[in-house]
């Protein structure tokens, strides 16, 4: 989408420019924020059910194509600036789902290799999936709390933050964690 890419730029050169003013990504004017939110509500959510119900439809050498094609855009090579994207793209562990996503995700924070880039990362990594990711922690960690001691068996522990954080927590607990 011509389009899309093209505001995705603009929006980069307003973001570069406002960090040129102030030296600071994270002071940002929330206008600016607001601005891509809606933007990428809009366009990127739109574009994103637009192209799932296209991609059903391909067969595994027309799929092949299109990655090929889609590696080749700009907004591919923009998007990549965000520490999240870069990392659900490239797979560098084998897939998306990993411990360093998930601590991108944890982190919640500006992490990218450009300005906009890192304005990127912020505004996904708080979107509703990734807060329920963060909020999925907090709710594990209250849980083993109410269990109080006695062995706990997590399955897809992933990075295991939630067990991490209760034993550092808790001076003197007694629990035994099997992580899987």
């Amino acid at each position: 989408n011509r389009e899309f890419v093209d505001i995705l730029h603009a929006i980069d050169s307003n973001i570069q420019q406002l960090h040129n003013k102030l030296n600071v990504y994270e002071d940002v004017p929330a206008g600016e924020i607001e601005y891509f939110e809606n933007l990428y509500k809009q366009s990127w959510h739109n574009l994103g059910r637009e192209g799932w119900g296209i991609g059903k439809t391909f067969n595994d050498a027309q799929r092949n194509q299109h990655i090929e094609y889609a590696t080749h855009l700009k907004y591919y090579t923009l998007l990549q600036e965000s520490a999240f994207y870069w990392q659900i793209i490239n797979k560098p562990f084998g897939y998306a789902g990993d411990a360093q996503m998930m601590r991108i995700i944890y982190k919640n924070d500006f992490d990218g290799k450009s300005v906009f880039g890192k304005v990127v990362n912020k505004f996904t990594t708080d979107e509703r999936a990734c807060r329920a990711v963060r909020n999925r922690k907090s709710f594990l960690i209250d849980e083993i709390r109410k269990v109080g001691e006695g062995r706990i068996l997590s399955l897809a522990a992933g990075p295991a933050e939630e067990i991490i954080s209760v034993l550092n927590q808790e001076q003197d607990n007694h629990y035994e964690f099997l992580a899987l």
